[in-house]
């Protein structure tokens, strides 16, 4: 909020840039009421109005904190603790398993490694590979949350023997967190289309943490004439029709 009324100075850099883009998003779809769509209408059950009321409150917390705090500490458990009880906290058994998985395989240093030094970005909490037996001392600093995204790119390279990035021409996730997942690939040299199919807030907190990582973002909504033509880079959508139109 101070660079919203201070304004941009003129070295910020891409974080600074992307975080003013956030702010003012997501005061707009908090005063709009745009955050809460798909969270309403429909049949109600007990099960969907537990689920709808869950989405509601993340929903309302992440405007919250990342209109209270610099998004550059996003994914700090004392800041944004929905992200960081969801993407990382909760998977402290996995993570071993998954680690391991990618450690034992023999693309680790060329392919595997590489995909999981953690960035700094958000502050996220990390552990050291170095200080563990079996890794080199110049092993990656990584996240439980990172090596979970890391390794489906793994299970999807043990099945077809390719890699993601090399043989797709359009990837849809749905769901995309905070975009760990799309970065990643994005990282590993994917250069195709990529679609991030979410809630309005999270669509959002994606475009934030990619930007930041000099990855194009776009609504796909506003640029669906871009998405047809072919133009490669991440496109946000936050309703089902705004897929299917771009696809069918």
């Amino acid at each position: 909020s101070q660079l919203i009324h201070e304004g941009l100075p003129d070295d910020a850099d891409i974080v600074d840039i992307a975080a003013v883009e956030l702010y003012t998003e997501l005061r707009l779809l908090d005063e709009t009421g745009e955050a809460f769509d798909g969270l309403a209408g429909g049949d109600v059950t007990d099960e969907t109005k537990l689920s709808t009321d869950l989405w509601a409150d993340f929903t309302r917390e992440a405007i919250d904190s990342l209109t209270q705090h610099s998004p550059r500490n996003f994914l700090q458990p004392s800041v944004s603790s929905w992200v960081h009880n969801g993407m990382f906290s909760n998977w402290p058994y996995s993570f071993a398993a998954q680690l391991a998985s990618l450690r034992g395989s023999s693309l680790w240093s060329d392919v595997w490694e590489p995909l999981v030094e953690e960035t700094p970005l958000g502050h996220p909490p990390v552990c050291s590979l170095g200080a563990y037996y079996g890794f080199a001392p110049s092993a990656p600093t990584t996240s439980s949350n990172l090596v979970h995204q890391v390794f489906h790119t793994f299970v999807y390279h043990a099945v077809t023997k390719y890699h993601v990035w090399e043989t797709q021409r359009l990837v849809v996730e749905f769901g995309g967190g905070f975009g760990a997942l799309c970065n990643a690939v994005h990282s590993a040299g994917y250069k195709q289309q990529y679609i991030l199919f979410d809630l309005p807030i999270f669509s959002q907190i994606q475009a934030f943490y990619l930007k930041a990582h000099g990855r194009a973002v776009r609504s796909l909504h506003q640029h669906l004439a871009a998405f047809h033509a072919g133009e490669p880079g991440v496109y946000t959508a936050s309703h089902a029709q705004e897929v299917v139109d771009a696809v069918t």
